[in-house]
């Protein structure tokens, strides 16, 4: 009931609440029953067995049973076949009578269930005296290492009846545990199966990821036409609602959960009214009775699971300040930060942090032997200086680098990004100071004119009369305006120059001194 679960105390709390395994639990955990499995530690019971396959042959086959599963070797040569114990197996006697001299046969069958219904069937005959005698010991066994390997892939958890304290999706709850569900390819996961009260003429069977049971994985519906089923035989864990297959811990379990399971059902075929709390609560101490009983039964859990585990568990997460990875060197370098423009416009915002400062080499020192620098180019004659004045010397340019060659050697638009992003980005920061200055000027030049027109009318009117007049005041030639701003010819001839044109040769002005 969950009032008692629910009450002021925090010790009424104890048991409601499932134990912490592993962990918090981020996958299903899935196992398989492989025919090439490796065989564990020594055989446990070796012998010479008649393998009968049906309407085909009759051959000795040696066996040898291992703690996690079997091999078959005929002894008229053939291949070896080893194979691990499947939960879902069936350990049972058969008779036959139709063999002659059957007294001397005692024949037994292992039957491994699979999804979608291709099962597995192994028949194997003990022959002489003592046939029936040395069958016994060979199903007991077998029966034996199964539920060994069937108990090692449960965790150790009891059986619940009571609801989890704030999990309104548990309330109708009348079981809850622990079971293996079949899946194809002989794997099978383990789940925590929640069976719940009939209500509205239908009840379910909810599969979740753990005990927490705050990730549900399927849903199987009951109704008054479920097929609810199981095998007897020696060992049969193994019962089934619908196509669904499970296998419970051991034979026990798997009784108390068919007894659940068919009431469910009878209930709905007699379409008995939907219980109430009261009601509820008396199926939960009646399945509590019955548990009470498995508790004292309950085998000791095996050190690890016998079978192949085939889950896909989630990659591994960063252990975070656990760990301390080398340092990862950047290869973009450190830059300073240039002026936006049109060349870093046009190199994209990506370029510009990739971008490298070249500092110039530094120049080679002269030895003070040779003071004069060969290859001098001649200076030309200045008006007023004299011819024995010294010289002054041209400074050597600094030898390029072979990276500063190839990249003068290269065309516009040529080589990589990183090599033309330094000249994409000088010639637009000449561009802009180019366009800036010669903005300037002609602002300057129209300023100039205009306050002389306003002083001194007389410049404009007389401007021709005499060569002196004309030599004070030379007002450029009126061009087109653009954008508002006259631009200069040494403006144009600058931004010929970064953009990669030929520049055009200026001829000289009439009435000009030089």
């Amino acid at each position: 009931m969950v009032e008692e679960c629910l009450g002021s105390s925090p010790a009424r709390w104890a048991g409601c609440f499932p134990q912490m395994l592993h962990g918090s639990c981020v996958f299903v955990p899935t196992y398989q029953a492989a025919e090439a499995e490796t065989m564990l530690g020594e055989p446990l019971l070796v012998g010479t067995l008649m393998q009968i396959k049906l309407e085909e042959s009759v051959q000795q086959t040696q066996v040898a049973l291992f703690a996690n599963g079997f091999t078959m070797q005929p002894q008229q040569g053939g291949k070896m076949v080893n194979r691990a114990w499947s939960p879902f197996s069936l350990v049972e006697k058969c008779q036959v009578k139709t063999l002659q001299h059957s007294a001397y046969w005692a024949v037994f069958k292992l039957t491994v269930f699979r999804a979608g219904g291709h099962d597995l069937c192994l028949y194997f005959a003990c022959t002489g005296g003592n046939a029936y005698k040395e069958r016994d010991r060979w199903v007991e066994k077998i029966g034996t290492l199964v539920s060994q390997v069937t108990v090692s892939l449960f965790p150790v958890s009891d059986i619940q009846v009571q609801p989890l304290p704030g999990n309104e999706a548990t309330r109708t709850r009348i079981l809850a545990g622990f079971l293996l569900h079949g899946s194809a390819m002989d794997t099978c996961q383990l789940v925590y199966a929640e069976l719940h009260a009939y209500s509205a003429g239908e009840s379910k069977l909810t599969l979740y990821r753990d005990a927490w049971c705050d990730r549900e994985l399927s849903t199987i519906g009951l109704s008054e036409s479920t097929t609810v089923s199981t095998r007897s035989g020696v060992y049969c864990n193994v019962f089934g609602i619908d196509h669904h297959r499970f296998c419970a811990r051991n034979g026990d379990e798997k009784d108390l959960w068919l007894r659940a399971v068919s009431n469910v059902k009878v209930k709905l075929m007699f379409e008995a009214p939907d219980p109430t709390i009261e009601e509820i609560w008396v199926f939960r101490q009646s399945v509590q009775e019955r548990v009470s009983l498995l508790a004292g039964d309950a085998e000791p859990p095996s050190n690890g699971a016998l079978l192949l585990e085939v889950t896909n568990k989630p990659p591994r997460s960063p252990t975070g300040d656990a760990m301390d990875p080398a340092p990862v060197e950047d290869p973009t370098p450190l830059s300073k930060p240039a002026l936006g423009g049109s060349g870093d416009v046009a190199a994209g915002p990506e370029a510009d942090a990739g971008a490298k400062l070249k500092e110039p080499a530094p120049a080679p020192t002269v030895p003070t032997s040779s003071p004069v620098v060969p290859h001098a180019p001649a200076l030309p004659h200045v008006e007023g200086s004299v011819v024995g004045d010294p010289v002054p010397s041209i400074p050597e340019e600094a030898p390029k680098d072979d990276a500063s060659l190839q990249e003068a050697e290269l065309l516009p638009g040529e080589g990589s990004v990183a090599t033309r992003l330094p000249r994409v980005r000088a010639a637009g920061r000449l561009r802009e100071d180019a366009t800036h200055e010669a903005i300037l000027q002609s602002a300057a030049l129209a300023t100039q004119a205009a306050h002389d027109l306003e002083t001194d009318p007389e410049v404009a009117t007389e401007g021709g009369r005499s060569a002196q007049d004309s030599q004070k005041l030379r007002l450029p030639p009126r061009r087109q305006p653009i954008e508002g701003l006259e631009v200069s010819e040494k403006a144009l001839e600058c931004i010929a120059v970064c953009t990669g044109a030929q520049p055009r040769a200026l001829e000289p002005r009439q009435n000009f001194a030089i």
